[in-house]
């Protein structure tokens, strides 16, 4: 269970850092596709906070509205490399977690994240689609500009 909760956030976080570069790249006007690799959590989050820094503030400003560190805390935590929960016993009779996990919190945790980081994805889908219109400059969007 924790294994697929895990996965379905790193390509979550895969995807939005791939539609929020997409949309970065079409108001510079540059087709610029990078690569995204790693299952490293903390690094994949900290690569769209670094990216949500230099787009539209509507999507910082969302963003921020959730403490998106803090409830991946128990995944980065138990899990930083994708292997943990995909292979628990990763040598012969040695556990690797080492310890019973409650699964209530991480739970409630996973949901609140994942719905948010869904709804994250409609802001930035709604943004790209403002700004294929190509009213905007280097530092206000249409939005702003209205």
């Amino acid at each position: 269970m924790f294994f697929c909760a895990r996965h379905s956030i790193e390509l979550l976080l895969k995807a939005l850092i791939k539609e929020i570069g997409r949309l970065n790249d079409s108001r510079i006007g540059i087709r610029n596709e990078k690569k995204i690799r790693g299952h490293n959590l903390k690094e994949l989050r900290e690569q769209l906070e670094k990216l949500i820094l230099v787009t539209d503030r509507r999507i910082k400003t969302e963003y921020d509205k959730l403490d998106v560190k803090n409830l991946l805390s128990f995944f980065e935590t138990y899990d930083p490399s994708s292997l943990t929960f995909r292979y628990s016993d990763m040598k012969k009779d040695q556990n690797c977690l080492g310890t019973v996990l409650n699964i209530v919190q991480p739970n409630n945790d996973y949901q609140m994240l994942f719905l948010y980081l869904d709804w994250i994805q409609d802001v930035v889908s709604e943004c790209r689609a403002e700004y294929a219109t190509g009213t905007f400059t280097d530092i206000l969007s249409r939005n702003d500009l209205e």
